[in-house]
This record gives structure tokens, C-alpha cells and sequence, in this order.
């Protein structure tokens, strides 16, 4: 299930990306992007701080390793994904 779970959020995140900056926004698009979508999991990370006995440290490094991991991931869909050349 971990595996299915993974593969769900890395097809929708490629996904937004494609629908929202797939234009153009190339590697420092993605970089952007990335961040966003690491500041989204801190709000869920803060959930789960608010209902679960974590630490406040559990708390940030999950918020900063989150922002880092998705704005590296970010980047690398950024630097694949090259727009289809219209037809004419």
C-alpha cells in the first residue's frame, strides 16, 4: 500500500504541475512549485502535531525535510518535462 500511496501523490503532483506551470516554468519552476506543495504537507504536518503526541522538533524538521524534499522533487520534474510543440 506505502508503494500504491507514492505512486498516487507522484502521478498527481506531476499532474498539477503539468496543468499549472507546464508552460514553461522549466527546473526554476519546478523549484517553486516544489516549495508550495512543501508548505501544503506543513499544514497537514501541524494536523497531526495537534492530534498526535509529536514534538515541536518532530514538527519542524518534518516542515523544513518536506519543503526541501518536494522543492528538489519540484526541480527535477521541472528540468523533465518539456511541453508538446504545437501542431500546426
Amino acid at each position: 500500500m506505502l508503494v500504491l500511496g507514492q505512486g498516487v501523490f507522484v502521478f498527481f503532483f506531476t499532474m498539477i504541475f503539468v496543468r499549472g506551470f507546464g508552460s514553461g516554468g522549466g527546473t526554476a519552476g519546478g523549484f517553486r512549485y516544489g516549495i508550495l506543495i512543501g508548505l501544503l504537507g506543513c499544514g497537514a504536518n501541524i494536523i497531526q502535531y495537534a492530534v498526535q503526541p509529536l514534538t515541536t522538533t518532530i514538527l519542524i524538521a518534518w516542515c523544513i525535510g518536506g519543503i526541501i524534499e518536494f522543492a528538489i522533487a519540484g526541480a527535477i520534474v521541472g528540468a523533465i518535462y518539456k511541453p508538446a510543440i504545437p501542431r500546426m
